[in-house]
């Protein structure tokens, strides 16, 4: 199994990612795809790809709620 979407990178994570990575592997999930939120996640995200290298994947981009007017294109 596959997570597709997971924002384990966020504050919400910071005091238990070790144990939340172990059950999720646990539990058969075998990758997790991490797209960053903003510019302000990046850091964390690739911080979190590192630690977990080879488990959790970064996919860098915007999250078309942080968009703002100003970088939205055409």
């Amino acid at each position: 199994m596959i997570d597709t979407h997971s924002h384990l990178f966020v504050e919400e994570f910071d005091e238990d990612l070790p144990a939340v990575i172990e059950r999720a592997r646990d539990s058969g999930v075998s990758k997790v795809f991490m797209p960053n939120i903003d510019d302000t996640t990046m850091e964390a995200m690739l911080n979190v790809c590192t630690a977990y290298k080879g488990y959790c994947f970064p996919m860098i981009g915007f999250h078309p709620t942080s968009r703002s007017e100003e970088r939205r294109v055409g």
